[in-house]
């Protein structure tokens, strides 16, 4: 993505970085440039992203590109980077801060890219981003970082990747969770009703370090409250990204899936994850059984493509498998 395509208004802070205060662009793909003049942007600044009335926008970006708050010039085509226009923010690992209601209102963002920089998150800063559901942080599953803070303004469903040099190290998943208050007395006293493990899920951390021991045991409790969708997630992020996984861990998350098998591969057949579909078989996961029963039902539902990749696994498949054949012609 070429930082040519935004023009940003910006300002120094007190410790000498670059603070964003807004931006325009040609595409709802964000990438916040790493230096501003040579200086590190160290901030996203209140409401930078808002929909709101409230933006500090007191001077305008123009056409001249001599101004030191402006980081360009503003092409005729480009237009305010906000509110539910924005879809997806690259934010340099440089960024430390977000300020309050940073992407408020942004209803149309689905991705953020952070890095493990990033430990300061302002209050309410992604109230109404109601389709934000993946956050790619730039580090190590093992890492601190400013996650928790994120994910403690984020109660719908969250998935969370870990990415080292353009490397998958891991990922989790965080299920959405309510908070009720029911009044317990006649002196209008209430008590927070939770419900979900996503809540719990939030709070599996050790000085801003996932602690995965404890996230992989709410997954007990989680399949009694828990959506089969939600634990397929769960466990297929566990068992396919095995940072840190005790054995028993493993062997929990691995009874899941073969309980719900036949579930869980009409789904990846339903949306063509044929990546998940072949590590589940490659890593034994699933039976060779399922793996002839996944052919029959990506070919049922009109997905030749996956059927015949599903195919060519099997013809290298060592597991027990079903006396079924098929050919590439039955596609």
């Amino acid at each position: 993505m070429d930082n040519r395509e935004y023009v940003f208004r910006w300002e120094y802070t007190k410790s000498g970085g670059v603070r964003i205060l807004c931006g325009y662009g040609a595409s709802p793909y964000v990438m916040i440039p790493e230096q501003i003049e040579g200086i590190p942007v160290t901030e996203i600044g209140a409401y930078c992203f808002s929909d709101s009335s409230k933006k500090n926008t007191e001077s305008e970006i123009g056409s001249s590109d001599t101004a030191e708050n402006i980081s360009g010039i503003k092409k005729p085509w480009m237009r305010e980077l906000s509110g539910k226009y924005i879809q997806k923010v690259i934010l340099p690992d440089s960024v430390e801060k977000l300020g309050n209601l940073a992407f408020y209102n942004c209803s149309g963002l689905e991705e953020l890219h952070f890095g493990k920089g990033l430990v300061e998150v302002g209050s309410d800063a992604f109230m109404n981003c109601l389709h934000l559901k993946l956050l790619v942080l730039q580090c190590g599953i093992q890492e601190n970082s400013g996650l928790k803070q994120i994910l403690s303004q984020r109660a719908s469903d969250t998935q969370v990747i870990f990415q080292r040099e353009g490397r998958t190290e891991g990922a989790l998943f965080y299920p959405e969770y309510y908070e009720m208050y029911d009044e317990v007395g006649p002196a209008h006293i209430f008590a927070l009703n939770l419900t979900g493990e996503g809540f719990r899920a939030r709070q599996c951390f050790q000085d801003g370090i996932v602690d995965l021991g404890k996230y992989d045991g709410i997954f007990e409790q989680a399949c009694v409250e828990e959506s089969p969708e939600t634990l397929s997630k769960m466990a297929l992020n566990r068992l396919r990204y095995p940072v840190g996984l005790s054995a028993q861990a493993r062997i929990r998350y691995q009874n899941y899936v073969r309980g719900q098998a036949e579930w869980i591969i009409t789904e990846l057949v339903k949306t063509k994850q044929l990546d998940l579909l072949t590590f589940l078989f490659q890593e034994k996961n699933l039976s060779g059984q399922w793996l002839d029963r996944s052919i029959q039902i990506a070919s049922g539902q009109g997905w030749p493509e996956g059927a015949a990749s599903l195919l060519r696994l099997k013809q290298n498949f060592s597991g027990e498998s079903g006396k079924e054949r098929y050919s590439f012609d039955s596609f």
